[in-house]
């Protein structure tokens, strides 16, 4: 199975997960956001996607990426976890 993992940061800070999304497709309106918070902030100056469809913004010396993850493991049988939120953070149990 495999995931899209939408995260930004800044040039040598690290970064913060925004995200997980089911699809790339399902993660476009939230990277399309960031993209625009930074090229407010500092205008883009590099854009590049790569053969595994991971997209790149860059401006100044902020980040965002959007980059297909495998998850690893068996999947847990049983109704379907309601997704989390970036808004709303939950804690794990």
């Amino acid at each position: 199975m495999q995931v899209w993992i939408l995260a930004r940061g800044e040039d040598s800070e690290g970064e913060q997960v925004l995200g997980v999304y089911a699809s790339r497709d399902a993660a476009r309106a939230d990277f399309e956001r960031e993209a625009l918070v930074v090229d407010r902030a500092f205008t883009i100056d590099r854009a590049f996607n790569t053969e595994d469809g991971s997209v790149y913004i860059h401006g100044g010396c902020d980040w965002v990426t959007l980059t297909p993850w495998t998850v690893q493991g068996a999947p847990v049988p049983g109704p379907a976890a309601p997704a989390l939120s970036a808004q709303q953070p939950q804690a794990l149990a």
